[in-house]
């Protein structure tokens, strides 16, 4: 399958941009798998002039953190400040940023005529268009990527279907056209950093694994190997004086710029994911990278990082964030472009001298599998942001205890809590909430959360579900996901309980609607959606409908062509992607397939409004409306307070500002809001964005960010969900194990749902 993701707005003039000469956009996702961005930047930044004097005599180095005052307390770190931009994203789009030899502050834009613009931030902290660089600019070119030397601003320009490099004195307005390099010989194509140096030598840093190094004087050039970028938006790249260094296989290679020899690799900081931040020069043999831990530091020939600024205390470590570029201020500051909902933010970091260096107080967030709670985490991170005498520390179970069962790891966490000790707060998802309840373990909520019910500002539809007979609510949700399907009448209508499924499947001319995955993904699916049907009132399974759930699956399967497991080479390499199973069984929705006519529905469980650019583009190609499923939800990320928290206070205050409006009207892939303030921004917010996908056949799907109607049509809809459906992804786990053999046709039906039942009765047996 090809995804492409593209921005048809920006892309206007760009026909030649960073591809083979007469291939357009669409031919070129015709062939090449990958995921690309429709977006251009810049890399580089020059040396960092001035020194410690620079930032005045509070001011620490970069090196080495600096002090503050004498109190008691220690004082001084890094504070992010957020920086207005001269223009607006929505009609300009952030292209580069680079220092001047003075250190200020250069961005480069683009607008929807694809003209350029240079603005300058002044050290009174005010932007103004730099009217001479902008001048420098040849008329019917564009600016697409911009880098400095001590001497001169070098440019990567595009003119028509044509690219040549143009270089421009400081101080001067009118640019120099240097001799081409070999853009077709040296395959000089989708850039992600563009570097100059100041023998006058050009860098290319490329997506397919190399740097190509072009020396104007000659036209000669040499190669050196990368690590393959995953987008033109990558630009972990820097130059040192004559030392190039970038990211490698297994560190950041540093290489002799003129020989073309590997000098030494240093270490990553955190990991491979390094590879996707920035790194910039500063003075003498400094080095700094900033990844999602933070700013960090580093001279050549070192073999440690020293982190300058911790990334957990502020923004950089947000979900969803993309690090495009830093540079390294004048006064000992930092500037850090960052991309979060497809638009750019600049963050500044600067000593704060005053502020507290180390948090005094630590506040504890637990769950089994927050790495991928994105609302959690970033709600921790702004809560820190706000507070910074507090930490909030949030403990991934399974990543904390990684190998083991979830059972095991519940019942050491229980351990934990029945002394009286623990965490502050707990995300409940996948752990027995009810049985902490009954045993006193959990706070009485309901006073923190009376404003948000009686005003209605919180959905009660959502919340409802966990308020008891006597008016105490233990544990809220902060976000919810609801299954919807489109398609045929007849499959559409068929999802009205597990019968009338089952019914359908079994019905001639029943088709699928799902598209090809693994048996456990179809079984997982079902037993979300129908799982209020497979007990009884004591909490036990039914055997007769669990027998349906499992025939039903095995009938969607057989439609569908589903396996247990496919060959990883299964439809080109698809086999991988179709193996991959997720806790709820919802994978991606199989657009092509029902474009096609392949299935007659599609059942999907979007996590972001923009996972419904593909669907709504499909409905209004087919004609299909968009429904819920039953008016089922699932309550996501559902948070309660330890009773013996000895951060009670803080604990109260950060379950509150989760349902902020600030934090509900985030849109972080994990979910949708809870509140009314939160779905009103969700909304208002307009994305410029398209995206694709096709297949080998020539099949190919395009549809924008929703329109404000059909955002509407979506929201609209979670008031009126009333169907709250609680899953244990331990049940779950075991119906998968016990009912392979069935669907590998190794067992039969009765014998998969005797074991099933013998296996999530014991389980419950011991944990309640």
């Amino acid at each position: 399958m090809i995804i492409l993701k593209v921005n048809p707005e920006w892309q206007k003039g760009q026909k030649g941009m960073d591809r083979k000469k007469g291939m357009t956009a669409r031919k070129a996702a015709a062939w090449l798998l990958i995921l690309a961005a429709v977006t251009v930047m810049a890399a580089g930044c020059g040396p960092k002039p001035g020194g410690a004097e620079a930032g005045g005599a509070d001011a620490p180095t970069a090196d080495n953190g600096g002090t503050g005052d004498n109190s008691d307390v220690p004082r001084g770190r890094y504070v992010e400040q957020e920086l207005a931009f001269p223009f607006d994203p929505s009609t300009e789009m952030m292209e580069a940023m680079m220092l001047s030899p003075e250190g200020d502050l250069l961005v480069l834009t683009y607008n929807q005529e694809m003209e350029n613009r240079i603005y300058r931030m002044e050290d009174t902290g005010e932007w103004n268009m730099d009217e001479a660089l902008t001048a420098s600019i040849p008329e019917g070119s564009m600016l697409l990527k911009m880098n400095g030397t001590k001497d001169a601003a070098y440019y990567y320009l595009t003119q028509g279907e044509e690219r040549y490099i143009g270089k421009m004195a400081w101080g001067s307005q009118k640019m120099e056209r240097l001799a081409d390099p070999a853009f077709e010989k040296d395959g000089i194509y989708n850039i992600s950093d563009f570097l100059a140096a100041d023998s006058g030598a050009v860098l290319f840093s490329l997506m397919d694994g190399k740097t190509v190094v072009w020396k104007p004087e000659d036209g000669g050039s040499l190669q050196l190997y990368q690590k393959n970028r995953n987008s033109t938006l990558n630009t972990s790249s820097t130059l040192v004086g004559d030392t190039y260094i970038t990211a490698g296989d297994l560190g950041f290679l540093a290489y002799d710029m003129e020989t073309g020899k590997e000098l030494e690799t240093i270490p990553y900081q955190t990991g491979d994911s390094d590879a996707e931040g920035s790194l910039a020069a500063g003075e003498g043999d400094d080095i700094y990278l900033c990844n999602a831990a933070g700013i960090h530091h580093m001279a050549l020939g070192g073999t440690m990082w020293e982190t300058i600024v911790d990334g957990s205390l502020n923004s950089l470590s947000l979900p969803g964030i993309r690090i495009s570029k830093m540079c390294v201020g004048k006064n000992n500051d930092f500037f850090v472009w960052y991309e979060k909902d497809e638009n750019p933010v600049l963050a500044h970091y600067v000593y704060d001298p005053d502020i507290i260096s180390v948090p005094t107080s630590t506040l504890t967030v637990y769950g089994l599998d927050l790495s991928e709670k994105y609302l959690i985490r970033q709600g921790a991170i702004r809560f820190q942001m706000e507070n910074p005498d507090i930490r909030v520390e949030v403990i991934d179970g399974r990543k904390q205890m990684e190998g083991m069962m979830d059972a095991d790891i519940i019942r050491s966490l229980n351990e934990e809590l029945l002394t009286g000790a623990g965490t502050d707060v707990l995300v409940l998802d996948g752990l027995p909430g009810k049985s902490y309840i009954e045993k006193g373990i959990l706070e009485d909520m309901s006073e923190l959360l009376a404003p948000f019910t009686e005003s209605g500002e919180i959905y009660r539809n959502l919340t409802g579900h966990f308020r008891r007979s006597d008016g105490s609510v233990y544990e809220v949700p902060v976000r919810v996901l609801f299954p919807v399907v489109y398609g045929e009448a007849g499959a559409t209508a068929s999802l009205s309980s597990l019968q009338a499924y089952l019914e359908y499947q079994e019905s001639p001319g029943a088709g699928s609607i799902s598209g090809k995955t693994v048996y456990e993904n179809i079984l997982r699916r079902l037993a979300f959606l129908y799982d209020q049907e497979l007990w009884d009132d004591d909490g036990k399974l039914k055997e007769e409908e669990l027998t349906d759930l499992l025939e039903a699956a095995m009938r969607t399967g057989e439609h569908s062509g589903a396996r247990v497991l496919y060959p990883e080479d299964e439809d080109n390499g698809a086999g991988k992607r179709y193996n991959l199973v997720a806790e709820n069984g919802f994978t991606t929705p199989d657009h092509l397939g029902i474009m096609a006519g392949d299935n007659q529905a599609s059942l999907e469980l979007p996590r972001e409004m923009a996972e419904m650019s593909l669907s709504f583009a499909v409905m209004r190609e087919k004609g299909y409306p968009l429904q819920s499923v039953n008016h089922t939800f699932y309550p996501e990320e559902r948070v309660a307070i330890n009773r013996n928290s000895r951060q009670k206070e803080t604990a109260e205050r950060f379950v509150t500002f989760l349902l902020s409006e600030q934090i509900q009207g985030e849109d972080v892939e994990d979910g949708f809001p809870v509140t009314r303030a939160g779905v009103e921004r969700w909304k208002q917010r307009q994305i410029v964005m398209s995206y694709g996908t096709g297949n080998w056949d020539g099949l190919m799907i395009y549809g924008d960010y929703p329109t404000e109607s059909e955002r509407k049509l979506l929201l609209d809809m979670i008031p009126d969900l009333n169907n709250p459906v609680v899953p244990d992804p331990t049940v779950l786990s075991i119906m998968a194990e016990e009912s392979e053999g069935y669907f590998s046709g190794t067992q039969d039906l009765p014998a998969a749902v005797k074991a099933i039942i013998s296996k999530v009765t014991l389980y419950r047996a011991e944990t309640e």
